[in-house]
């Protein structure tokens, strides 16, 4: 699993948590863009992400989604694009929440 380094911060949880939810459709979408050749597309989503990665402390998904944005830059072969978005996408099917998901939070945490 990958696990935030904002995972102890109770004030930011939820957004880590809505980050990590979210991660799913991007996994798909990018998955999707590779089939098509998309490399538009791909570029976009792998922007998205290397910019929202950090700011959720999953450095790994930004340094992965950086990797596809310059393979495509530099116009590499379909291959060392496929692998890049590959490696990418697995990271974020392997990211978790902040918060376990039979946390209730206490009263003071949810204001």
């Amino acid at each position: 699993p990958l696990v935030s380094t904002l995972a102890g911060d109770a004030r930011l949880a939820p957004c880590v948590d809505e980050f990590v939810a979210s991660l799913p459709e991007r996994a798909r979408l990018l998955a999707q863009a590779l089939e098509l050749g998309d490399a538009e597309l791909l570029d976009a989503l792998a922007r998205d992400l290397r910019a929202e990665g950090g700011s959720y402390g999953f450095e790994p998904i930004t340094t992965a989604a950086t990797e596809v944005q310059t393979r495509i830059a530099v116009r590499d072969p379909e291959p060392a694009v496929r692998s890049a978005t590959e490696q990418l996408i697995r990271l974020c099917r392997r990211a978790r929440p902040a918060t376990p998901t039979d946390f209730v939070a206490p009263p003071e945490l949810t204001d």
